[in-house]
């Protein structure tokens, strides 16, 4: 059986180098493969489809600008691709302002009323695309809200809320 010695590999000039070389390649690969990964560590949430409602169903709790809501969302009354509901600003909970709106092109769209018969206000609102894992998609609205007169814009985030 042949005997191989590393000798003749050590004693080259330049093995250093070389050596050194293919350290920085085999670390660089490892550190750019834990990167990729980390990436990946955010699923990417499933598409829905145009008129599917039923990821917005549910009681919501969040912000509109600096405001604290509730928002409540169930499948509308008269149409089955539609929704409706209503939310409250958390410091009034006596006031109760209606909502009805629909999914559009990844976006649920809604009209709100203060009074319940003028449109008060605009909602533009989408789930993000990524969650830390794909039991959190779905589990987050974000966008914005408007006056009826697009005079006043604030961000809107809600939270679906979880009950026992």
């Amino acid at each position: 059986m042949k005997q191989y010695s590393l000798a003749p590999l050590f004693s080259q000039p330049g093995w250093s180098r070389r050596f050194c070389s293919l350290l920085l390649a085999l670390c660089t690969g490892i550190a750019v493969q834990i990167i990729i990964q980390t990436a990946q560590a955010e699923d990417t949430c499933p598409a829905l489809d145009e008129h599917n409602i039923i990821p917005y169903i549910g009681t919501w709790q969040g912000r509109i600008g600096e405001a604290f809501v509730q928002v409540q969302i169930e499948q509308h009354a008269e149409d089955a691709q539609r929704v409706q509901g209503h939310y409250i600003y958390l410091d009034q909970p006596e006031h109760l302002i209606r909502i009805a709106g629909e999914p559009f092109s990844g976006v649920l769209e809604i009209e709100e009323s203060a009074n319940g018969t003028d449109i008060s206000g605009l909602w533009d609102l989408k789930f993000p695309t990524r969650a830390t894992d794909l039991n959190h998609c779905f589990t987050q609205l974000q966008g914005m809200w408007q006056d009826a007169q697009f005079s006043n814009q604030k961000t809107l985030t809600l939270t679906r809320h979880m009950s026992w």
